[in-house]
């Protein structure tokens, strides 16, 4: 897939909102309504199936979609279930997916993704990449995030921060409204973290990003770039400075360009050279 989406929600920034619930209606809705719509049409075989644990060690329930609905899974979903998935696919191919699992961080925490599979080219476009944005905020709005992030073709759990680092994900996670766990093409930052950084107008006010969208419970959504084929050396070097006060310690330097586009920049001085 083309995009990883992380939305992390801990137990310090829990709203009234039932994380899983809303984050799976509000992708569904929004982010994968075109495939859903596709599978509940009947186009080009797509179908969509998961799986969902309830509880640590509970039973695993394989789940079907009534006809392309999942209105029966949502009204039955928990709050936090320990690990639920929907994937869409058409043939051998991943269409999108959305997740939620509190495996890794315990209870009180929630770990919401989503993978999209959009191709180069509309990742390209300045329109839908702006779509994907709003759609995002929409979702989130209500959750007031500890973290969140969208990445180009690094579907790891793990952030280029925290790889730099050797930093440990339970430790990662814990501390999210301590430092700051990474940073992307988009990247949602906390309240507590938003304050320390003079908050959303403050970090207009430095023109490092592209946008700087507000959330209702305090924290920011940092655009880095119109586009994630926008996002790379430059734009990590135009960020960090301005998010380096609320790094975790150590991070003394940039982390590397996003490994596609590094390689796409390594393809392309190979090509000069052989050209020459």
């Amino acid at each position: 897939m083309d995009l990883f989406i992380e939305v992390d929600v801990d137990s310090t920034g829990a709203s009234a909102v039932p994380p899983a619930p809303h984050w799976f209606r509000g992708v569904l809705s929004s982010l994968l309504s075109g495939v859903a719509d596709r599978e509940r049409q009947g186009i080009k075989g797509v179908s969509s199936g998961g799986m969902l644990m309830r509880r640590e060690n509970g039973r695993r329930e394989r789940l079907k979609s009534a006809q392309g609905n999942w209105d029966h899974l949502l009204d039955d979903l928990p709050p936090a279930p320990y690990w639920t998935n929907l994937l869409y696919t058409a043939g051998d191919t991943d269409l999108g997916m959305v997740r939620a699992s509190s495996v890794v961080s315990g209870e009180g925490h929630a770990e919401l993704s989503a993978g999209l599979n959009c191709g180069d080219e509309a990742l390209s476009d300045a329109e839908y990449c702006t779509w994907i944005v709003d759609s995002l905020r929409e979702t989130v709005n209500a959750l007031n995030p500890s973290f969140g992030r969208v990445e180009y073709r690094d579907f790891d759990l793990i952030t280029q921060v925290d790889r730099q680092l050797n930093r440990h994900h339970d430790d990662s996670i814990h501390q999210a409204r301590e430092f700051l766990r990474g940073y992307a093409w988009v990247t949602i930052c906390p309240r507590e973290l938003a304050a320390r950084l003079g908050g959303a107008r403050r970090l207009e006010e430095t023109e490092a990003f592209h946008c700087v969208l507000p959330l209702d419970g305090g924290a920011v959504l940092l655009q880095a770039s119109e586009t994630p084929m926008d996002f790379g050396r430059t734009e990590r070097r135009r960020i960090f400075p301005v998010l380096a006060p609320v790094l975790p310690p150590g991070a003394a330097q940039p982390p590397p360009a996003h490994p596609p586009n590094l390689k796409a920049a390594l393809g392309d001085a190979l090509s000069r050279l052989n050209y020459r």
